[in-house]
């Protein structure tokens, strides 16, 4: 069981002056026992101590591989890969609080500045976690790893294709909320090496594709939606908010080839998620992602901020509402209706000014009435 982290801190800061250096330093997780698994689930909790979520305990399946990856027959890059991982945003790219990475690829590829070789889909920064190689380096012949029975039917349910998935990589966490709490958030970058140099999908089959199922007393429901103009469209690789990064990310922070911004590159790429929940109760939150039909062109996620509180009521959210129940976005200002006020106790600076100049009518009364 985990206890939520004692530092207190913003959701989600500004995001950074253009002309700022940006990190996002990436720490692969090696461990898919229960204890990676409740890391991966302190790193995805919102680290504000008044957060209404309680009784944390996480599952995480996906896959590990020694890695050989050449460039013009040189061996280029030998180590360990992995689908997981958390993430720390050294200098607030996006606006990203720390959080989880996962990823059908090697999450390394994916924290800022990754020396890529150059070149769209670059196969330096694709991993397939296929059991052969060739001539011991290299790739091997791209076959990748096939999901579970139940794995493939949570993805293909949330696809408007229906291929085969390979190096699935799947995480879930189950949590407790307070009374009074019927919401929770979250906030994810969802990104591909799908997209070809024309701003693309040049085969739609190739739909990876991410899932984030609730489940809970009101019922089971895929909640990786984003609005697109009244239409919740699925989060995957062919998302009309899907965005070219250039090159292996060279217009971007990361290799990722295009990332699904609602902001049309104008903003950050940041989405806010919410998910209903019953007050009190027992929630379960599983984020699977899916490469589809091969091993390469892999997709990432990184995931942070889980909450009872809207991050928005800070004033300084940096990415769009609209992901998972709409319904809950019918206004652009903080919801604090069924969830927690981040700091009940604080009072804003309107506020405490109307009541100082309450408290000064009320002494000067006073002071008429004593003469």
């Amino acid at each position: 069981m985990l206890k939520l982290k004692d530092v207190a801190g913003a959701v989600c800061l500004a995001v950074l002056s253009s002309g700022a250096a940006q990190a996002i330093e990436v720490t692969a997780n090696f461990d898919y026992t229960s204890v990676g698994a409740d890391n991966l689930a302190n790193s995805l909790l919102s680290d504000d101590p008044l957060n209404g979520i309680s009784n944390v305990s996480a599952v995480v399946t996906g896959h590990t591989k020694k890695i050989f990856t050449t460039v013009a027959d040189d061996i280029r890059d030998v180590r360990d890969a992995s689908t997981t991982g958390t993430f720390t945003n050294l200098n607030n790219t996006w606006g990203l609080a720390d959080g989880i990475i996962m990823s059908t690829g090697d999450v390394k590829h994916y924290e800022t500045d990754y020396p890529a070789a150059g070149g769209f889909n670059d196969p330096s920064i694709s991993t397939d976690y296929t059991l052969a190689l060739i001539d011991g380096v290299g790739e091997g012949q791209h076959t990748g790893f096939f999901p579970t029975a139940e794995q493939n039917a949570l993805l293909t349910s949330v696809t408007s294709v229906v291929p085969e998935f390979k190096d699935v990589s799947q995480f879930t966490v189950q949590f407790d909320v307070a009374a009074g709490v019927d919401k929770v958030y979250f906030s994810v970058v969802f990104g591909t090496e799908e997209m070809d140099e024309n701003g693309t999908i040049p085969d739609p089959s190739f739909q990876d594709a991410l899932g984030i199922f609730l489940d809970n007393s009101l019922g089971q429901s895929n909640i990786a939606t984003f609005d697109n103009l009244g239409s919740q469209d699925a989060v995957n690789s062919s998302h009309s908010f899907m965005l070219s990064q250039g090159a292996d990310g060279s217009g971007g922070v990361t290799a990722l080839n295009g990332i699904l911004d609602p902001s049309g590159g104008s903003g950050s790429p940041v989405m806010l998620f919410v998910a209903n929940v019953e007050t009190g109760s027992t929630n379960t939150l599983t984020f699977i992602l899916g490469d589809a039909k091969d091993g390469i062109k892999d997709s990432t996620v990184y995931i942070s901020g889980l909450t009872t509180y809207d991050p928005r009521c800070d004033g300084s959210y940096p990415g769009t509402a609209g992901g998972g129940n709409t319904s809950q976005f019918d206004s652009t200002v903080c919801d604090t209706t069924g969830g927690t006020d981040p700091d009940p106790t604080a009072v804003s600076e309107p506020t405490s000014l109307a009541l100082l100049g309450l408290g000064l009518l009320a002494f000067a009364s006073r002071k008429r009435k004593l003469h």
